[in-house]
């Protein structure tokens, strides 16, 4: 099923994993040529960009991060998930193979992560967003996260439509 890249199964997002590849490479290659524009249109101000993604977005913002020379404003993740993890950070970026990819972690050290989870996905298992969570503090990013006793959809009624 494809979104922002292919995946075999939700169920098990590690099942043939190497199905990710092309689509998040490419994905991940347009995002940072959007980020590139956006910190030239504010003058060179990359703490004025953020970064935010829901599910697939949210794990090709990661994997954005992952690959930008200089940290940006900040990165939000709401019921992502991390494509590759358990890896260094080395090697997610040799997965993908990106052109002009620092060697250093400023980037990732660098720029605030916001990540968000409800328990009671269906969709998303709070493991995913546990893992982007966990991938990330071991990178040294600053790390910030938040579980909600719910499902996505009721989350987003209640947040957006101020239903209860």
């Amino acid at each position: 099923m494809s979104q922002w890249f292919d995946t075999w199964d939700i169920a098990n997002l590690h099942q043939k994993e190497e199905l990710q590849i092309e689509g998040l490479k490419e994905s991940v290659a347009s995002i940072r040529l959007l980020v590139n524009r956006e910190v030239a249109s504010l003058g060179g101000q990359r703490e004025k960009v953020v970064l935010a993604g829901l599910s697939q977005g949210g794990a090709t913002a990661v994997h954005t991060v992952l690959n930008v020379a200089k940290g940006l404003g900040g990165l939000m993740v709401f019921s992502g998930r991390m494509p590759f993890s358990g890896r260094t950070l080395a090697k997610m970026r040799s997965i993908l193979d990106l052109a002009e990819v620092p060697e250093d972690d400023n980037a990732v050290r660098t720029t605030p992560v916001l990540v968000q989870h409800c328990t009671n996905d269906p969709l998303s298992r709070v493991q995913n967003g546990r893992e982007v969570r966990n991938s990330l503090s071991s990178f040294d990013a600053q790390v910030e996260w938040r579980e909600y006793p719910t499902d996505a959809a009721a989350w987003l009624r209640a947040r957006v439509f101020n239903e209860n």
